[in-house]
C-alpha cells in the first residue's frame, strides 16, 4: 500500500512518477524541496499541507482532521 511505502501520513497527498524530471517545469527541483520528498525510488511525494493554504486534511497518524490555516 502507498500510505505504507511512502510513510504518508496527511491525505489527500500527491504521487508523482520520477518521469516529472524529464518536463521542463522552471525551478520545479527547488520548489519540491520545500514542499515535498523525493523517495529513494526516485517517485516525488507531497507532504506540505501548509502549502495548500486553508486546505482540511486527514492527519492519519492522528487520526483527526485538521485545518492547515489553524495550526
Amino acid at each position: 500500500m502507498l500510505v505504507a511505502q511512502y510513510n504518508i501520513t496527511k491525505v489527500p497527498t500527491i504521487i508523482m512518477s520520477p518521469d516529472v524530471k524529464y518536463y521542463e517545469l522552471n525551478n520545479f527541483q527547488t520548489v519540491w524541496k520545500q514542499v515535498g520528498t523525493i523517495e529513494n525510488d526516485g517517485y516525488y511525494v507531497f507532504r506540505s499541507m501548509r502549502a495548500l493554504n486553508g486546505v482540511i486534511y486527514k492527519d492519519l497518524s492522528l487520526n483527526k482532521t485538521v485545518n492547515a490555516t489553524a495550526q
